[in-house]
């Protein structure tokens, strides 16, 4: 890969760029300039290279420049104009895009305007100050000599505007950025890794997109728009960019798998074995193997592999399922945990109550109730479990349908109860816990001693397409709150369960 590597990065590399009037004199690379200005950013981490950083220096060099080619001549052909990059965490994509290329750019137009935009506007903040660093660094200045300054009266660390007019803003993609415009829009991250999920709060990121971010630019014909991410579902923001026209793909995954159509500047991925990896040197099989076990498959793939895979049922396999037929003796801890629905009639969701111990980092499902009940009826069978597991210190309930009127009338009668304000939706609250199930932390009754889990299982297998999914709520607010316990609840040793 070192080989092939180097003239790849030969191939890439541009020095000076002519445009059909003027000529555009880039005196360093956008690759080069990541290379010499890290002793800025990060003057106490070694910088690590990789083909994978020419690739994003070179689709971000070229979208630019061409934006500035046609800004000389109108009609210059842009063969660039919007830009996905999906690459792996960790590939240094906000050092190069959010905080190189602004900077970067302001030394062949000082003039240019620029909107970066990410999920955590502290992020967001971040990148703007390290871009900022960089401008007003010794290194820049003896460089570049540029025959600009950073104005007194606009530079504060979400904003700061040079003399000669160019603008850098960051904001968070929720900010109202009303009354700005730019020649660059560029995100970064748009979606929270843990609430991309929900549904409601993914299309939510995805309107704000299309109707008041996307226009906000100087010039609806050259102006151009860069997005640059991991892949966190199918219907994230860069997989709705993609399903419109117009828009370029630079797609680098973790692990190769096959060839995509080149990039509208000829680029393909240098790799040609299955499995290949991206950057050895920082991604060795051993973590990659630690990463495919904390974020499970689909994560994995939708991270990691930029190919978020469908939620048709694929979620949650069968084999990953773990069964006992003998309950350890002793468990760190004990908990109930119950889903409510608002009324009994044969349509209604079903009403679940289950029984989860923790022993170490496994999870073993001892009980569960599981029928059409009004509120009478859930109140006795919450009563019933609690007095058959009387060391079930916790009682999760969640805080909706019939659930608030259950904890009313039972808080004063019944110890430990919780009331659960669930967040985000039942997809992302069931992706949280998938990976404990993939690793083979979670533990079922054998269907030959709980007839129930057959249809337990199924449930699962179907989610989120299914009919119900009251089991995976209940089972998905357990595994979440105890694996978010550090320390152990108030339970002693010497409380051993069935005792």
């Amino acid at each position: 890969m070192a080989k092939k590597s180097v003239g790849v990065r030969q191939q890439w590399q541009l020095a000076v760029l002519v445009a059909t009037k003027q000529e555009v004199k880039v005196t360093i690379s956008l690759s080069d300039f990541v290379r010499e200005s890290w002793q800025v950013i990060e003057p106490s981490t070694e910088l690590l290279w990789n083909w994978h950083i020419d690739a994003m220096c070179w689709h971000i060099q070229e979208t630019l420049v061409d934006w500035y080619k046609h800004k000389l001549d109108p009609n210059h052909a842009q063969r660039i104009q919007n830009l996905v990059i999906n690459v792996p965490p960790g590939s240094l994509k906000s050092r190069v895009f959010s905080v190189c290329s602004p900077a970067w750019m302001w030394t062949i137009e000082p003039s240019w305007r620029s909107i970066f935009l990410s999920a955590n506007p502290r992020v967001a903040l971040r990148d703007s100050v390290y871009c900022r660093d960089v401008i007003e660094s010794e290194w820049y200045q003896e460089k570049f000599n540029p025959g600009w300054e950073l104005r007194d009266d606009n530079n504060s660390k979400s904003s700061f505007w040079n003399t000669r007019g160019g603008i850098r803003s960051a904001f968070g993609f929720n900010s109202r950025i009303t009354g700005d415009r730019a020649d660059c829009i560029g995100w970064d991250d748009p979606h929270d890794a843990k609430e991309v999920e929900s549904e409601a709060i993914r299309q939510g990121v995805i309107d704000r997109w299309d109707s008041a971010i996307r226009n906000r630019v100087n010039d609806l014909k050259s102006s151009v728009r860069i997005g640059i991410m991991q892949r966190l579902h199918t219907d994230d923001l860069a997989g709705h960019v993609l399903k419109q026209s117009g828009w370029s793909h630079l797609c680098i995954p973790q692990e190769f798998e096959k060839a995509s159509p080149p990039t509208p500047l000829g680029w393909v991925d240098p790799r040609t074995e299955p499995g290949e990896l991206m950057f050895p040197e920082r991604f060795p099989p051993e973590v990659l193997a630690q990463e495919k076990e904390a974020l499970g498959s689909y994560g994995y793939a939708g991270q990691h592999q930029q190919r978020p895979s469908p939620l048709d049922g694929g979620m949650f396999n069968r084999s990953w399922w773990k069964y006992y037929k003998v309950a350890p003796d002793e468990f760190d801890l004990v908990i109930q945990s119950w889903d409510c629905t608002f009324k009994d009639t044969k349509n209604s969701d079903y009403v679940v109550g289950q029984v989860w111990g923790k022993k170490g980092g496994q999870f073993y499902l001892l009980d569960q109730v599981r029928d059409r009940m009004d509120i009478t009826a859930t109140l006795a069978a919450i009563r019933a479990m609690s007095a058959k597991y009387p060391n079930s210190t916790a009682k999760l309930i969640e805080d909706k349908a019939n659930g608030p009127a259950v904890i009313s009338l039972l808080e004063r009668e019944i110890p430990g109860i919780i009331a659960i304000e669930p967040e985000g939706g039942k997809v992302a609250r069931a992706v949280a816990v998938a990976p404990f199930v993939e690793a083979g932390n979670v533990y079922l009754p054998d269907p030959s001693i709980a007839s129930w889990v057959g249809d337990y299982v199924q449930e699962f297998s179907l989610f989120p397409n299914g009919s119900h999914d009251d089991q995976c709520d209940s089972t998905s607010q357990s595994l979440n709150w105890l694996a978010s316990k550090v320390n152990y609840w108030a339970i002693s040793h010497d409380n051993v369960w069935g005792s």
